[in-house]
């Protein structure tokens, strides 16, 4: 969609719920002739909400399990490209795409922030407690972790294209 990408609170702004569950029932339906046209659908954050649902709701999140964990037990002090890249490789491969893929996007998405009010600290924000989730369904773990994930996504982001070269 043309100025998408500048449309403020892009993935921060909840869309209205009847649309997302409308949009959810038809890729449930026909996943491949779903029609996202700005015609049919008007409102981006309802679409956006739809990526962050399908996101939360996947039985095993996008980092895994056992890479969240080595993500975690690494210092904060040693995040970079070095020691991240090698744990996000271990991913099973459509893990590993999905997140490349997602990062790309969500750096693009940073790269309008002057207009959207989306930079990476802000994405990260949002997306880290979604695709980066404990095993712990103890919330007071994830709320202990928040900041750490947080930081671990926006390295991810910022430097997406070194983390997932080939």
């Amino acid at each position: 969609r043309p100025h998408a990408l500048d449309t403020e609170g892009l993935y921060r702004i909840a869309g209205f719920s009847d649309t997302v569950e409308e949009i959810k029932l038809a890729f449930e339906r026909d996943c491949d002739h779903v029609d996202l046209s700005q015609e049919r659908y008007p409102d981006i954050h309802a679409i956006a909400c739809l990526l962050k649902l399908y996101l939360r709701q996947l039985p095993i999140p996008l980092v895994t399990f056992d890479i969240h964990t080595q993500l975690l037990e690494l210092r904060q002090s040693a995040l970079c490209v070095t020691t991240i890249r090698p744990i996000i490789r271990r991913l099973p491969p459509a893990h590993f795409h999905t997140l490349r893929y997602l990062s790309e996007h969500l750096k693009n998405v940073s790269n309008h922030s002057t207009r959207n009010q989306m930079t990476i600290e802000n994405l990260s924000i949002v997306f880290a407690p979604t695709i980066m989730r404990s095993e712990n369904p103890d919330p007071m773990i994830g709320l202990k972790n928040s900041k750490s994930i947080q930081r671990l996504l926006e390295i991810i982001i910022e430097q997406a294209h070194d983390i997932f070269a080939p």
